[in-house]
């Protein structure tokens, strides 16, 4: 599941404010067993709106703000401000090709 985000603006040394856009299932497992015809899907589906639904619900909601707690080349530790005993871990899987990270 792939959730794009837009981001607004730095919050203190170590603070990002999110805006949540949409979600997507990506490169999903049981669309690679269809083979070419779930590529086909997997490109031509559209994303769910995530953001708009959010903010339809309770205005506001499709915002966070995000705090790196550790970072190196590989990991990153982020808590969110609202629920800082609550963490998401980022793994990184490859570099972009040609990116200068």
């Amino acid at each position: 599941m792939t959730t794009r985000a837009t981001i607004l603006g730095a919050e203190g040394i170590d603070g990002l404010r999110i805006r949540i856009d949409t979600t997507k299932p990506e490169d999903s497992a049981i669309l690679k067993l269809l083979g070419p015809l779930g590529q086909l899907i997997n490109e031509k589906s559209p994303s769910f709106p995530s953001g708009e639904v959010l903010e339809r619900i309770r205005p506001g909601s499709s915002e966070v703000i995000v705090r790196t707690t550790f970072c190196d080349e590989s990991l990153r530790i982020s808590r969110y401000d609202d629920r800082y005993n609550d963490f998401a871990v980022w793994a990184r899987v490859s570099f972009i090709k040609g990116s200068e990270l």
